[in-house]
C-alpha cells in the first residue's frame, strides 16, 4: 500500500469514526481504534512531509538555487526559530542568567501558537513550542521594583539531568598578627557536594475547540501567559516552601524551609525593627552589598504602612514604596508565601535555580480522551528545575509576625 493510499483509508476511517461519535459513545475497542489511529496519521504525515522535503532540496539542486519557489509559507525572517535562541547540548555548555517572567520570551511563545492554530487548525495537533530561557545578565536596576523572585535569582541551564553543586557548611575567619616565626593561624572554610537532578514541574490547560483558536488568535497568546504564569507561580512557592528532601522520588523541590544552614532571625517589637536586625545578622559576617528580600504581599503592605506612635519616622522611613525597596535592598512578594514568613537573601548568588537547556516547553495536542474526535486542542506547559542553595549562611529566614 501507497503512502497516498495509507493516509487516504486512515482519512476514511477517521470520518467514519467521527460520525459515530456523533451518535452515541465510542464503545473501548472503538477508543482504542481512535487513539491508534491519531498516531498512524500523524505518522503518515511526518512521512508525506519528509518526501516533500527530500523532493524540495532534489528541486533544489538540480536548479542549483536554495530558493524553493513553491514554499507558500516561508518562516525564514521568524525570529521564533532561530536556533541561536537554543544552546547546543554538553556537560561543558553551562550557562548562567536571569530568568523572565514577562517580556520577548513569553510574546515569542504566545504569538508562536497563535500563528500556528490560526494558520492551519490541524497543524496544531503537532505543534511543539519552546520558550527559550533568555539569558539575561543584567541584575534589577536601582529604582526599578522587581517584578517577582525569579527575576531575581540567577538561573544556570545545565547539559545533564543530573549534576552535583558545593554547598558552604563551615566559616570561621582566625586572622591575627603574629609574631616573627610564629605559626599563623588557620582559618575554617569547608564545603560539601551535594546532588542535584533536575525535576519536571508541568501543567495542561483544559481542552479548547480547534475552530476557537483558529478563529480567535488572541486566545492562544491568553493560554501561553497562562500556562506560563502558572508554572512560574507554583516553581516560586517551591523554592520557599517546596518539602522535597532531595531523594529521586521526590515530588517538590526541596525549599527554603526545608534548607538546613538557613539563618534566623526572631520577631523583634515590629516589623521594621524584626528586618534591620536580619539585616545586621549579615553585616556582621560581612555580608553588605546585593541581596534582596522576599515576603508576603500582606507583610509588604504592613511595612509600607508602619507608623510610630506620633505618625512617622524620625529618621525617615527605610521602606521605599516608589521603587520597592526596604532598607535599600529590593523586595519581592510572593502570593503564595504565608503571612509572617520573609527571607533576607544577602547575596545575589547565595541560591541559582537550575534548568536544562531545552527551556520551558508548550506542546499542543489532541490525543486526551477522545479530544481528536471532539475537535478540542489542549495545550502542556513543563520544563526542569533544581534549587541550589549555595551559601545558606547569606540568607536569613525572617519571623514577620509577633508571637
Amino acid at each position: 500500500m501507497t503512502l497516498k493510499e495509507r493516509l487516504e483509508k486512515a482519512l476514511s476511517r477517521k470520518a467514519e469514526l467521527q460520525k459515530i461519535g456523533g451518535e452515541r459513545d465510542f464503545t473501548e475497542s472503538e477508543l482504542k481504534e481512535a487513539n491508534d489511529l491519531v498516531d498512524e496519521l500523524r505518522a503518515a504525515r511526518t512521512a508525506a512531509e519528509k518526501n516533500r522535503e527530500i523532493a524540495d532540496k532534489l528541486k533544489s539542486i538540480n536548479a542549483d538555487n536554495d530558493d524553493d519557489p513553491d514554499d507558500d509559507d516561508p518562516d525564514d525572517d521568524d525570529p521564533d526559530d532561530d536556533d541561536g535562541h537554543r544552546i547546543p547540548l554538553g556537560g561543558k555548555n553551562l550557562k548562567k542568567g536571569y530568568l523572565p517572567v514577562r517580556g520577548k520570551s513569553v510574546e515569542r511563545l504566545a504569538n508562536r501558537i497563535a500563528k500556528q492554530v490560526q494558520a492551519n487548525g490541524r497543524k496544531a495537533l503537532d505543534s511543539n513550542t519552546i520558550t527559550p530561557i533568555t539569558l539575561d545578565t543584567n541584575p534589577i536596576p536601582l529604582d526599578r521594583p522587581a517584578g517577582r523572585l525569579l527575576n531575581l535569582m540567577p538561573v544556570v541551564q545545565r547539559g545533564v539531568p543530573r549534576f552535583e553543586w558545593l554547598q558552604q557548611t563551615v566559616r570561621e575567619n582566625n586572622a591575627k598578627i603574629v609574631a616573627p616565626g610564629a605559626v599563623k593561624p588557620t582559618s575554617n572554610y569547608d564545603v560539601e557536594a551535594r546532588g542535584g537532578k533536575l525535576r519536571v514541574l508541568a501543567h495542561t490547560s483544559s481542552p479548547f475547540d480547534k475552530y476557537l483558536l483558529a478563529d480567535s488568535p488572541w486566545l492562544g497568546q491568553f493560554i501561553g501567559d497562562e500556562l506560563l504564569y502558572g508554572l512560574y507561580a507554583e516553581l516560586e512557592r517551591q523554592i520557599i516552601a517546596g518539602t522535597g528532601d532531595g531523594s529521586d522520588d521526590a515530588l517538590e523541590l526541596k525549599g527554603l524551609l526545608a534548607t538546613t544552614g538557613v539563618r534566623q532571625q526572631a520577631h523583634v517589637i515590629d516589623r521594621l525593627t524584626t528586618t534591620r536586625k536580619a539585616v545586621t545578622q549579615l553585616e556582621k559576617i560581612g555580608v553588605t552589598t546585593g541581596g534582596y528580600w522576599v515576603m508576603s504581599p500582606d507583610d509588604w503592605e504592613a511595612l509600607e504602612l508602619a507608623r510610630t506612635a506620633d505618625g512617622h519616622l524620625e529618621l525617615g522611613s527605610p521602606v521605599n514604596v516608589a521603587a520597592k525597596q526596604l532598607w535599600s535592598k529590593p523586595v519581592v512578594t510572593v502570593p503564595e508565601l504565608d503571612l509572617g514568613t520573609g527571607f533576607l537573601v544577602g547575596t545575589d548568588g547565595a541560591m541559582n535555580l537550575s534548568t536544562d537547556l531545552q527551556g520551558v516547553e508548550t506542546l499542543w495536542f489532541a490525543q486526551h480522551n477522545d479530544d481528536a474526535f471532539r475537535n478540542q486542542l489542549r495545550a502542556r506547559c513543563e520544563g526542569r528545575f533544581e534549587l541550589e542553595v549555595t551559601l545558606p549562611g547569606h540568607i536569613v529566614n525572617v519571623d514577620l509576625t509577633a508571637a
